[in-house]
């Protein structure tokens, strides 16, 4: 008797459940009449659920594979050809860690140097202040400008690009907050010459 004021109680939470959801397909298997309604159902939403788990799982591999989609266009060239575009390269590491230790800068120092370039984006807390102190001192040891400090430390032209095309002068170093120094390449050439042999 027991057992089934329970069940008959589980059967009831689960109707009202099914009538108050947004899930589609809880409330007519609920509602189903016959046995064959029920089974018809249940397996619609067995099915919903397993392609609802496989989108799923998709999505976030696809998300964390982090994959970078570009997208090429090919538009006609006149007679002249198509100026290829300038390139810029930026190195992922925004200082050389060679550079780092030659220059007796902490892991701190660095970490703040960076922070400390987005001022209007982070706000520096307590903790950091002795990095701050730190770096401001070492900064007045050596004379060292923010400009200065990627002019010295920051990863070369020719740590890049194979040295012979850092000396034909159609690579620019460029200042960024974000990676530090990047360089434009201009290759001043014309489409029309790339890809002949």
């Amino acid at each position: 008797m027991t057992e089934e004021r329970s069940e008959n109680q589980n059967r009831s939470t689960f109707r009202e459940w099914a009538a108050v959801t947004t899930a589609h397909g809880f409330l007519d298997f609920s509602q189903a009449s016959s046995l064959f309604g029920k089974i018809v159902w249940f397996v619609l939403i067995a099915i919903s659920l397993a392609l609802m788990t496989y989108q799923l799982y998709t999505t976030i591999d696809d998300f964390s594979a982090h994959k970078w989609v570009s997208t090429a266009k090919e538009e006609p060239s006149g007679i002249n050809g198509t100026k290829f575009p300038s390139i810029i390269v930026c190195n992922i590491n925004r200082l050389k860690n060679s550079k780092v230790n030659e220059y007796n800068m902490s892991y701190d120092m660095v970490r703040f140097l960076f922070l400390s370039s987005f001022q209007d984006q982070y706000i520096i807390k307590d903790e950091n202040t002795t990095a701050a102190l730190e770096f401001y001192k070492w900064q007045k040891a050596h004379n060292l400008t923010y400009l200065d400090i990627f002019e010295k430390m920051a990863p070369k032209c020719e740590d890049i690009f194979i040295e012979e095309q850092c000396s034909k002068g159609n690579i620019t170093p460029l200042q960024t907050l974000e990676y530090g120094r990047c360089y434009r390449w201009e290759t001043n050439e014309l489409a029309t010459t790339w890809g002949k042999s």
